[in-house]
């Protein structure tokens, strides 16, 4: 079909449409009054309403009903932290330790997320041992680190407890200790977590850490496999190709090669492997 060509005044003029419409939504947005249900809400939050707090923060936080304010947001989180609202302390401190459109206050927001840990978002207690882990927004610290994982995990945060299992497994921080690596990777995985069980499975095969069970390993790789981890995919399309743990199948190994690449499709062993048997993708 032969393509219509405009000349300069209409590509022009549907240019600036194109640029025009986000721009006039920004500014209808930015010249919004808080419509009345948000105002009901900063009233209700101001006579100790903590879900009111919450659900005012929330407008101001994704300026959907209202122009975007993250100060406005940060100040009605901390008030339905107030109120022990966990979400409302994570969010806010979130704002303030990243420096979201408000003057970065890291003293606050640890604050704010240790609450939130301490009420009921295992996430605070994650996000706190991630930075007492890298050293850089608070001090690195061991024992920190530790409460903090060992908090989160037992909430069920599986991230918790996986990076947990990681700092167990390379022995800098905290001790290095495999057997209590393999509980935390088995719990992570038991939770839902697919590098808990590509980890574990990494144990009872190519790592050795554990006694060497190709059946378990292959069941674990199948099963973070099936929680979306590509290279879990490869990897049990090898144990087929192989006939590691299982009965050696062609089809097998290609339907997870596969499987492997609709997850990544840049993936490049899975690519290699399929390339190998002559296929595509």
């Amino acid at each position: 079909m032969i393509q219509p060509v405009l000349d300069g005044l209409w590509q022009a003029i549907i240019a600036v449409s194109l640029v025009s419409a986000p721009a006039a939504q920004d500014e209808q947005r930015a010249s919004m009054k808080e419509p009345e249900e948000l105002l009901a809400w900063i009233t209700h939050c101001d006579q100790g309403d903590a879900v009111s707090c919450h659900n005012a923060a929330t407008a101001y936080d994704n300026g959907e009903m209202v122009k975007e304010d993250r100060v406005k947001a940060a100040a009605f989180f901390a008030k339905a932290c107030d109120g022990d609202i966990g979400s409302g302390c994570y969010h806010a401190g979130r704002i303030y330790v990243d420096g979201d459109g408000v003057e970065p206050d890291v003293a606050q927001g640890k604050r704010l997320l240790d609450r939130a840990c301490t009420i009921d978002q295992p996430r605070g207690c994650f996000d706190l041992a991630v930075m007492h882990t890298e050293g850089t927004v608070l001090e690195r610290d061991a024992n920190s680190v530790e409460a903090l994982y060992t908090k989160g995990c037992d909430a069920g945060h599986m991230k918790s407890c996986y990076n947990f299992a990681r700092l167990h497994v390379e022995g800098d921080l905290l001790p290095q200790d495999f057997q209590k690596a393999a509980a935390l990777y088995d719990k992570a995985c038991t939770g839902g977590e697919p590098s808990g069980c590509h980890d574990l499975a990494l144990f009872y095969s190519k790592k050795k850490i554990l006694p060497t069970d190709m059946v378990k390993a292959k069941a674990l790789f199948t099963r973070s496999c099936e929680l979306g981890r590509a290279s879990a995919c490869y990897n049990v399309g090898v144990m087929y190709a192989n006939g590691e743990g299982t009965d050696p199948s062609y089809s097998e190994a290609v339907s997870y090669f596969r499987r492997s690449l609709a997850l990544d499709p840049n993936y490049a062993n899975a690519k290699n492997a399929l390339l190998s048997y002559g296929l595509q993708n």
